[in-house]
């Protein structure tokens, strides 16, 4: 299985971080993963139209307002949120958004795995079940027909 995730971050060490602690996730699974990185935030959204993430790890940084532009359109990709300023309202702010996680840094590379890990089951299990329906949907629509 190939994933496809998404990181939007600026800080050199903890893209290396993200980056290598992704890479564990994948070989313990038996899975590839296709890296993308963006250092401007307001292109994410549009990036993530073009290809489907399934996981996007984005710093807090970046703001709320892109996270939720995706969710309106998307409610299976997972989300990571990272920052170094965490604060009560921001945390808040992320379980409205149905945020997978709100990781503060520094956090450990067994952290971030187990984080990832949840996020992208939960975002395919999301898609599968959004599939099902999809398909439930064809199948009344035939009978209807028929």
């Amino acid at each position: 299985m190939m994933l496809k995730i998404l990181i939007a971050e600026d800080c050199k060490d903890a893209l290396g971080l993200i980056e290598e602690g992704l890479q564990i996730v994948c070989n313990k699974e038996g899975c590839k993963a296709e890296f993308s990185v963006l250092k401007e935030g307001q292109l994410l959204d549009n990036e993530h139209r073009k290809h489907g993430y399934d996981l996007i790890i984005i710093d807090q940084a970046y703001g709320f307002e892109i996270v939720k532009n995706i969710r309106k359109k998307d409610t299976v990709v997972g989300f990571i949120v990272i920052t170094d300023k965490a604060t009560v309202d921001s945390a808040i702010e992320a379980i409205r958004l149905n945020v997978n996680a709100y990781m503060v840094k520094p956090f450990t590379l067994s952290e971030l795995a187990m984080e990832a890990q949840n996020a992208v089951a939960s975002s395919l299990l999301k898609k599968k079940v959004h599939n099902i329906g999809e398909a439930a949907k064809l199948v009344l629509k035939r009978e209807r027909r028929g």
